[in-house]
């Protein structure tokens, strides 16, 4: 025998039907599968395809999404009206708007926040990989810097890069290696060079000065020296 599934009242599922409009969701709801909802529905007679699956818009409804073209994207609108997507962009379509720049507001606002060294002033246009706004920020030493938002929230960047900079010149009396004079393979270590800016925090690392075997000099990383 196969699994007796508790339908409930025909009432109660013809209501939950019309409210969920999908046979899958049902089952979702009952713990069966889609075919199994189907073949209650035409055994007590309920037609599923009786159910719209559109919702209509009003004339009120489309007026207000034309007007919010510049303001929302399709996709916001769409989840605010319980419609698709295409019927968003069909609105704006036929009302020949076309080729929109979205001014999209940030999530959290950052406004006059500190974040350890950095003031959050506002949201700039520019975007990192993940698609996160970032913020023109400023640093207690002056330095302006952009930052992604959740660099600011999570503490990941605290300075324009600064920080890291005044942290690597403490600890260099203690950390701090002289290579000069010192050979790697066909590199001698002529003197130390200006630190190298490396990552998005700007963290600073030692460079030397070198000179090869063959007459060229070249600036390379400590950390490359010692591999």
């Amino acid at each position: 025998m196969g699994k007796i599934i508790d339908f409930g009242t025909n009432e109660d599922f013809i209501k939950n039907y019309t409210e969920l409009k999908s046979s899958r969701k049902m089952g979702e709801l009952y713990g069966c599968d889609k075919s199994s909802v189907l073949n209650h529905a035409h055994k007590i007679g309920f037609d599923p395809n009786s159910v719209s699956k559109k919702p209509k818009l009003s004339e009120k409804d489309k007026k207000r999404i034309i007007s919010l073209y510049n303001e929302k994207t399709s996709n916001e609108l769409a989840e605010e009206y319980g419609v698709s997507r295409g019927m968003i962009t069909k609105l704006w379509y036929d009302a020949n708007l076309k080729g929109k720049k979205v001014i999209r507001q940030p999530k959290d606002d950052f406004t006059n926040k500190r974040f350890t060294r950095l003031i959050a002033l506002y949201p700039t246009e520019e975007r990192d990989k993940s698609g996160s706004i970032k913020w023109m920020c400023k640093c207690d030493c002056g330095n302006m810097k952009t930052i992604a938002g959740p660099d600011l929230k999570s503490g990941k960047i605290k300075s324009c890069g600064c920080l890291s900079i005044e942290s690597l010149e403490k600890g260099r009396g203690l950390n701090f290696q002289d290579l000069t004079g010192k050979i790697f393979g066909k590199l001698t270590v002529l003197e130390r060079c200006e630190d190298k800016l490396i990552g998005q925090d700007q963290t600073p690392a030692v460079q030397w000065l070198c000179k090869c075997e063959c007459g060229r000099t070249t600036k390379v990383l400590a950390s490359n020296l010692k591999k």
